[in-house]
């Protein structure tokens, strides 16, 4: 399911927020077991654990899902390089019709493909596109529905998702 409605930019779910403030951040969604293997590229819990990680789930049918893949090959060049942090993708979709994706849309993040009910239930069942920042023990700490047209995505991806990222990066490396 897509969402192509506005006001879901600004949904909460428990234990994740799209607005962040330290003091109030709670971690009551943890993300569910789960492996995912790209070639030789592993990733599970065990692999994200120490690093903040944002994750962008989406899917080839979703237009909104589409819109947001400029912005996040964007914010993915902007902080690959930081220290203890993840940028990953998550898609149902057909190793072959990723591949494509891929090639189309210059992606540059690594995605991964997993059945759509595992993707579900990573995901908490909040549809497409969604994506999250985990902390690092593994808390989904903001969530933050995007969708709607290129400019709402962009929007949402840069003056909401990029800061929130920035910051959580910024307090992990000064808690370690």
């Amino acid at each position: 399911m897509c969402f192509n409605i506005l006001f879901l930019a600004t949904f909460n779910i428990a234990g994740a927020q799209n607005s962040w403030d330290p003091g109030t951040v709670r971690k009551e969604k943890k993300l569910v077991p789960f492996q995912a293997n790209i070639d030789s590229l592993v990733c599970n819990n065990a692999s994200l654990r120490g690093s903040v990680v944002f994750i962008n789930f989406w899917f080839a049918g979703c237009p909104p899902c589409i819109s947001e893949l400029e912005d996040l090959n964007r914010l993915y060049e902007k902080l690959r390089h930081k220290k203890n942090f993840q940028f990953i993708s998550f898609s149902f979709d057909s190793s072959k019709t990723i591949e494509m994706m891929i090639d189309l849309y210059k992606i540059k993040y690594p995605v991964f493909r997993m059945d759509k009910e595992d993707v579900k239930k990573l995901n908490f069942g909040h549809g497409f596109p969604v994506n999250f920042i985990v902390d690092r023990d593994g808390y989904v700490v903001y969530t933050q529905y995007s969708g709607g047209n290129k400019k709402v995505s962009s929007n949402i991806i840069n003056k909401e998702i990029y800061p929130a990222v920035l910051r959580f990066i910024d307090l992990n490396n000064k808690e370690n």
